[in-house]
């Protein structure tokens, strides 16, 4: 007999994680976590850098989307979601719409 655990599909817990497209004006959108990856100009964003990773763990700062990790931080004291562009010094507001 195999002592290797067997899956289950079936017993599997469903995750599906919820994705906000919009931003809280209250929290000045550092609830943003949706997958928008541009700036205003149109310009790609560029991934973050790891040591913000580390500051922010609960900030969403995946991939190279679009965030506000934390209102009192960021190029300028931010108030609304922003990113790094491509080439990692430059930065730009995104279009984020806010919750209504």
């Amino acid at each position: 007999p195999s002592l290797a655990p067997s899956f289950q599909p079936s017993l599997a817990p469903s995750f599906r994680p919820t994705i906000v497209a919009c931003g809280s004006e209250e929290v000045n959108q550092t609830d943003y976590r949706g997958t928008l990856a541009v700036t205003v100009s149109g310009r790609t964003c560029g991934y973050w850098f790891d040591e913000e990773i580390a500051m922010y763990p609960e900030a969403g700062l995946e991939e190279n989307y679009c965030r506000n990790p934390n209102d009192s931080y960021g190029p300028g004291l931010v108030s609304s979601v922003w990113c790094y562009l491509s080439d990692g010094y430059d930065w730009e507001y995104c279009n984020v719409p806010t919750c209504g």
